[in-house]
């Protein structure tokens, strides 16, 4: 029988729910064409660096203005940056903290750095072998962030008076012009938001001065966001629907006519559907989760597979 998408319980465990939504969370942003620029340009200057003797350079936790990056630079290398190399580890930085700000992971992903191929993922289901769930919460996820309390991105603050309604409220930010315009138009556009997550951290300290679990505060984030809509017993549909849009786009032409019929056979050629509950399903159910899990790619985010 094929995995019901039911609406989420209220009685699943925070750390399973959590977990599960870490997991899921992380396979889609991976596959997101945005997200896989961002990477590609980050692990492009990595290399570069790394062939200075300087490993890890852009993800350095000593690295955060460009002054740190100059000082760190001369100090391991013997020498100033040239401009190329300082406009690359800028452009590299910059992505880090996107992706990070906007998706919530950066090239590694959640701990542990598991980072299973799709094919991975439906051995060890069909196997009934269990999987190794991130135990590090997304930061995009508004229980993570506000229980993890990171610090804004760019070094801004934002003070306001609680005097006032809902974004009524006087906002004092500190800018910094010798930032590269990229660096600050992202600020402004952000700050809306850098704002609220402000007040929702006062709200999440009490929170946590209750003795509030953090799983069970993450899951309260989560399952406030109205996007989000899940089912913790969906992950052979979602691992069937990982493979077949991975098989597609590993295809020599992933446009080309009959490509997701051609997928749906070899999935059931490679897997034993069966043990995951879909030995009898017709192909208009493979379509579907494809179609489904495509949304959750472009997405970044773990959707209803309904």
């Amino acid at each position: 029988m094929n995995q019901s998408q039911q609406p989420m319980s209220k009685d699943v465990e925070a750390r399973d729910f959590v977990e599960f939504y870490r997991f899921w969370a992380w396979e889609y942003t991976k596959r997101n064409p945005e997200f896989r620029k961002m990477i590609a340009i980050i692990k492009g200057a990595e290399s570069y660096f790394k062939g200075l003797g300087l490993s890890g350079f852009t993800m350095d936790a000593h690295v955060l203005t460009d002054t740190d990056a100059i000082q760190v630079f001369r100090s391991r290398v013997g020498r100033d940056f040239t401009e190329s190399e300082r406009e690359l580890f800028k452009e590299a930085f910059l992505e880090r903290k996107k992706a990070r700000y906007k998706f919530g992971f950066d090239r590694k992903g959640p701990l542990p750095h598991t980072n299973y191929l799709s094919e991975q993922v439906l051995e060890l289901l069909q196997n009934g072998d269990k999987l190794i769930r991130p135990t590090q919460a997304r930061e995009r996820s508004e229980g993570s962030r506000l229980v993890q309390q990171r610090e804004i991105q760019h070094g801004f603050k934002v003070l306001y008076d609680r005097g006032f309604p809902v974004f009524g409220y006087d906002v004092l930010v500190a800018i910094d012009f010798d930032r590269p315009i990229e660096e600050i138009k992202f600020q402004m556009e952000n700050i809306k938001e850098e704002f609220e997550l402000y007040r929702k951290i006062e709200n999440a300290e009490k929170d946590i001065q209750l003795n509030i679990k953090t799983e069970e505060i993450e899951k309260i984030g989560i399952q406030k966001n109205p996007n989000i809509k899940f089912n913790t017993g969906t992950d052979n549909s979602r691992a069937i629907g990982i493979w077949l849009c991975d098989y597609i786009q590993n295809a020599d032409n992933p446009k080309k006519r009959g490509i997701i019929s051609e997928a749906i056979r070899a999935l059931r050629e490679r897997f034993d559907l069966g043990s995951l509950g879909y030995g009898e399903s017709e192909s208009r159910v493979f379509r579907n989760i494809h179609a489904k899990t495509q949304r959750c790619i472009d997405a970044a985010e773990v959707l209803s597979l309904n």
